[in-house]
């Protein structure tokens, strides 16, 4: 993902500076970037360095999960413990095989496991659970079609994700530590994919009406209500998915209009009540990928030049702290724990790319 993005900033920027660009927005750019915290940068061995390794989850502890592309093309699970020490792995009945995805970790409690998906040799997609001790449990919606795929676990071991089930749709799960199934879809939706799960039992994530369309966002309750919402009303959800902390807060990114020349963030709060938000300075794209339990959000902005693709941590009080990995032309925040630590992936101006973990308190 961040390798794309390189090839397609530095297009942007091409086309940028062959124009006039007014001095007062470049002053605001460059005011916009700060230095501050720490870095732990990593890769795993075997990775293509076009893409590095792209970080899902951390918890609390400081556990990293996410996905790696190896040299053959091949999509790994990982895990990074506190002191660094990395973990590939992939479930055993999962096929792998050159271009394609062996598995993808997309989740980790607060007790070590971790949930993501996989492909078997027949191309039906599993969900799995992993033990700190290394054993696999493989997850599958009772009647689903040939696909389940986790997108989170909480701090009970409640999993939710998407499936697809009759008619080639897509709806959401929620899979309870007990092994207890529970399919949902917002009313009116042909395409669900739940992104987050929260210790107190909500799930918050996207869908669709129709496909082609534009996503709305749903947040679901514990007793199973969910409340669907524009962001704000009449504009259009952009760059799923959206983020959910314990408190209910929900996070994420929108068009002002279908042409979605500019992208703004938002954070909605547990009432309903929306506040949308974008980092300092003159910029197309302001992201939110991320919340913590006091409601900092991290995320991704592009200033307007599309001059690099910087990381920032925005602060409950609304101030914004601006980071980027040494030598960084795109940093992409994925993930915060409630230490306000971020996971992340960057790549330099050549293409190389690798994973990083922020400490904003050194």
């Amino acid at each position: 993902m961040a390798n794309s993005l390189v090839a397609i900033l530095q297009a942007c920027r091409s086309q940028a500076n062959a124009q006039t660009r007014a001095p007062a927005a470049q002053a605001n750019v460059s005011a916009a970037v700060a230095a501050g915290g720490r870095f732990a940068i990593f890769d795993v061995p075997g990775e293509s360095p076009s893409y590095g390794p792209t970080p899902a989850a951390i918890n609390n502890s400081g556990e990293v999960v996410g996905y790696v592309i190896d040299s053959a093309i091949e999509e790994h699970s990982f895990l990074r413990a506190p002191d660094g020490t990395l973990t590939e792995f992939d479930p055993p009945a999962a096929a792998c095989s050159p271009g394609s995805i062996c598995s993808t970790a997309t989740g980790i409690s607060e007790e070590g496991v971790v949930t993501g998906g996989f492909f078997d040799a027949s191309g039906v997609g599993h969900g799995y659970l992993r033990t700190p001790d290394g054993k696999f449990q493989t997850l599958d919606v009772p009647g689903s079609n040939n696909y389940t795929n986790p997108n989170s676990i909480n701090a009970a071991g409640a999993v939710t994700g998407t499936y697809i089930g009759t008619g080639e749709l897509f709806h959401g799960f929620l899979r309870q530590a007990n092994g207890i199934y529970t399919t949902f879809d917002p009313p009116g939706s042909t395409y669900t994919v739940p992104t987050e799960n929260n210790s107190p039992g909500a799930i918050a994530g996207f869908y669709y009406e129709s496909i082609p369309g534009w996503p709305k966002a749903f947040l679901r309750s514990s007793d199973g209500n969910i409340v669907t919402f524009n962001v704000p009303d009449g504009a259009v959800l952009a760059v799923p998915p959206v983020a959910l902390n314990a408190m209910g807060t929900v996070t994420g990114a929108f068009c002002s209009d279908h042409s979605c020349d500019l992208v703004h963030a938002f954070v909605r709060a547990p009432g309903g009540a929306m506040t949308t938000f974008d980092a300092p300075g003159d910029n197309a794209l302001t992201g939110a990928t991320a919340i913590d339990a006091a409601g900092e959000i991290a995320g991704p902005y592009i200033p307007s030049d599309f001059s690099a693709e910087h990381g920032y941590l925005r602060t409950v009080q609304g101030t914004f702290i601006t980071f980027d990995a040494p030598g960084a032309f795109v940093t992409l925040p994925f993930a915060i724990n409630d230490a306000g630590t971020v996971a992340g992936n960057y790549c330099d101006s050549a293409g190389t790319c690798h994973g990083f973990v922020w400490f904003q308190h050194p």
